[in-house]
């Protein structure tokens, strides 16, 4: 299922991930974004897409900031699992 919300943004890191030896360059990193949903609840979530981390990392987000964020929910295995699709001020 594919959901769209809009977000506080609160902050932005940029984190390796383990094993990086055995990556190439541009796979060694990942970003968590950490947002406040509607009721002002904290979320974070990881982004491992290419293309997207470019587009996150190319703007410039200020605090609280409003964004809309398009994610999908997916259940499989006994596991929730969720993506972010894109995001847009």
């Amino acid at each position: 299922m594919e959901y769209q919300e809009e977000f506080k943004f609160l902050k932005l890191e940029v984190m390796k991930r383990k094993n990086t030896e055995e990556l190439k360059e541009e796979d060694r990193n990942f970003i968590v974004i950490n947002l406040l949903d509607p009721t002002n609840n904290p979320c974070r979530f990881f982004i491992f897409n290419k293309d997207l981390m470019k587009k996150v990392l190319s703007s410039t987000y200020s605090g609280l900031q409003l964004l809309q964020v398009k994610f999908e929910v997916v259940y499989s295995n006994n596991n929730w699992s969720v993506r972010v699709v894109d995001i847009n001020e």
